[in-house]
């Protein structure tokens, strides 16, 4: 530093002492801040050393971009909380430019869950269901959002059979209600089903879960077709010994029969009621 620079005025925002940099925040007038005032308390919310300074800073910035871009990254877990409370607020405006980028910037699942269930614009509240990956999150949703839509998206998205039954028993929502019961619904019947299921019914095709033509369809808990289980009539092996065991029963042995209206018996009985088989 030079000798005239000593006497040169510095800047209050490049003061060494921290009091004058927050003085200096303090005394800028209300409203948004010039194209100067506002770079420097963008280099104070993110460079200062002193948390004090930084949340002095961010208190008078309200860019969405400089704030989702210091939600996760300030060293104070206090400044991170109001951060993205803020962000949180912003995202459930009804800014339909601001509400998307503040959105984009939370993780708690929480917070999400809140702008889904109160948010005045549509796109947000579906892209809050779309970012939410937590259960008892979706479950909130579906429950308690005002939107019918909403609740009806996030009902859809849960996957837990208690959460399921939880929305279907609470919900204020038609829609959403329904969306819930008829997978928690399924997803019961299918377990008592299970519990009477046949190993060699299955096998054979001719279990209660079994169409026309041979094959087992096996459900997940939630009604969803996993897998179709069926004979390959390619196999000699296990064609012979269903062939046998056909004989055996008599279904191939009917006197005065052809082997044509032996096999038409059969199939008969499989479409009238597979279990007599």
């Amino acid at each position: 530093m030079s000798f005239l620079d000593r006497f040169k005025i510095q800047p209050k925002h490049k003061s060494p002492d921290p009091e004058v940099r927050i003085a200096y925040v303090q005394e800028l007038p209300p409203g948004a801040p010039g194209e100067e005032d506002a770079a420097a308390l963008v280099a104070l919310a993110r460079e200062d050393s002193d948390p004090r300074v930084r949340r002095a800073a961010l208190a008078r910035i309200d860019d969405v971009a400089v704030l989702a871009g210091m939600a996760g990254s300030d060293a104070d877990s206090g400044i991170r909380e109001e951060i993205t409370g803020r962000l949180a607020g912003i995202a459930a405006s009804d800014s339909a430019e601001r509400a998307p980028l503040a959105l984009g910037a939370l993780s708690d699942q929480k917070q999400i869950a809140t702008v889904a269930k109160t948010s005045p614009v549509e796109a947000v509240r579906a892209d809050a269901v779309a970012r939410l990956t937590d259960m008892k999150s979706l479950s909130s949703v579906a429950r308690h959002a005002a939107d019918p839509k909403t609740a009806a998206l996030a009902a859809e998205r849960v996957s837990d059979q208690a959460e399921l039954l939880n929305i279907a028993s609470k919900t204020e929502h038609k829609d959403a209600g329904v969306s819930a019961l008829e997978p928690a619904a399924a997803g019961m019947l299918l377990m008592r089903m299970m519990a009477s299921f046949d190993a060699r019914a299955a096998e054979e095709g001719r279990s209660f879960l079994s169409r026309r033509g041979g094959g087992t369809l096996v459900f997940d808990e939630y009604g969803r077709l996993r897998f179709h289980v069926t004979n390959d009539v390619a196999n000699a092996r296990k064609q012979s010994e269903r062939l046998a065991y056909l004989w055996r029963r008599g279904d191939l042995g009917k006197e005065g029969a052809s082997l044509r209206e032996r096999f038409s018996h059969v199939h008969r009985l499989r479409a009238l009621d597979g279990r007599s088989m």
